[in-house]
């Protein structure tokens, strides 16, 4: 599987997520504990080694989960992970990109 392929998983699983949790609050609660976990558990995959997931949730309850190069990593993202957490991209429960203006 590709990098890109691994990402289009996770960004995947974040929107399948993100819906899921407008309707069970115990979903809600264990994304907004670890939301990296919640999405690589959901995708089937392991995030990539430097990314960090997190989760915020909006007046109206969205959650929005947003992936950006984790400060503690000492190494370089390749090229299509750096594409994917620049300017800090997410979701939002419609699936929508998200940039960190929004």
């Amino acid at each position: 599987m590709t990098t890109t392929d691994t990402i289009a998983a996770l960004m995947g699983a974040a929107q399948d997520l993100a819906e899921r949790a407008k309707s069970d609050p115990e979903l809600v609660n264990q994304i907004m504990a670890d939301p990296g976990h919640a999405v690589a558990e959901a995708a089937g995959h392991a995030l990539p080694e430097g990314v960090l997931v997190t989760a915020t949730t909006d007046a109206d309850g969205t959650i929005a989960f947003t992936a950006a190069q984790d400060p503690a990593f000492d190494g370089e993202l390749d090229d299509a992970l750096l594409d994917a957490v620049a300017g800090g991209q997410g979701v939002n429960c419609h699936g929508q990109a998200k940039g960190n203006n929004e």
